[in-house]
């Protein structure tokens, strides 16, 4: 009897050993839990607000758009007749005056048409002035009864095909010098060039440009496609500012 209950209390002090430490971790969990539910939750961190008072009025609105620059003053100089390209003399970023040579064409062809021109204009004033004096003779004999109304008539028409032959020579000569001179492509301005669109060699077409230049003297302008949204609060004056 006596070992069994020694036995038992060793058995007692062991148990005893184990389950005070873990009651004392228990107690200490419970303990701090207990602290933890008695602290109040740290304040929130407030924003800075700035606030105004509300009033009837106008406020500015502010609507990016993208837009392009370009030169007041620009151009694309082609030619107004057909030929082969034989020179260019400028390139991107020259300065150039008015009158300035630009492109050359071959001007063989414009060249050869106001010759032939000039020989039939000067072969029909001959013609014209010939059948003038003979107009004017035949004149004299009807006013002396001499001539019939009808062989008159036929002279005053020779008269004015003549003159009208004269007259259409002129004008196709004028526009051969015209074409002549197309041949030439010219500054119509002082300016820069900014784009070299043809080399000699190339065939120019009327209306395809071979030169563009503008005039930066003459200033810049922005140019924006506005949404038609905005169109009821756009009036002339109107703020805009370039970014």
């Amino acid at each position: 009897m006596k070992t069994r209950l020694r036995l038992n209390r060793r058995q007692i002090a062991l148990a005893l050993a184990v389950l005070i430490p873990a009651l004392g971790a228990v107690l200490l969990v419970r303990h701090r839990k207990a602290q933890l539910a008695r602290t109040p939750p740290p304040a929130p961190v407030l924003p800075v607000v700035t606030t105004a008072r509300a009033a009837y009025g106008t406020f500015p609105a502010t609507v990016r758009l993208l837009g392009t620059i370009e030169a007041k003053v620009a151009a694309e100089i082609a030619p107004r007749v057909t030929g082969q390209i034989l020179e260019v003399r400028v390139r991107e970023g020259d300065r150039v005056r008015r009158g300035d040579l630009l492109a050359r064409l071959d001007d063989r062809p414009e060249r050869d048409r106001v010759a032939g021109l000039r020989a039939a204009l000067d072969a029909a004033r001959t013609a014209f002035a010939t059948q003038e004096a003979v107009t004017g003779r035949d004149r004299r004999l009807f006013e002396a009864k001499a001539l019939s109304r009808e062989a008159l008539d036929r002279s005053v028409a020779a008269l004015e095909a003549a003159r009208a032959r004269v007259t259409g020579l002129e004008k196709d000569l004028h526009a051969a010098e015209t074409d002549l001179a197309y041949t030439r492509l010219e500054a119509p301005f002082d300016g820069v060039v900014t784009a070299r669109l043809a080399d000699p060699g190339d065939l120019a077409l009327p209306g395809r440009p071979v030169v563009a230049m503008e005039a930066p003297d003459r200033g810049y302008r922005v140019r924006v496609r506005v949404p038609q949204d905005l169109f009821p609060v756009l009036a002339p004056g109107t703020r805009a500012e370039i970014l």
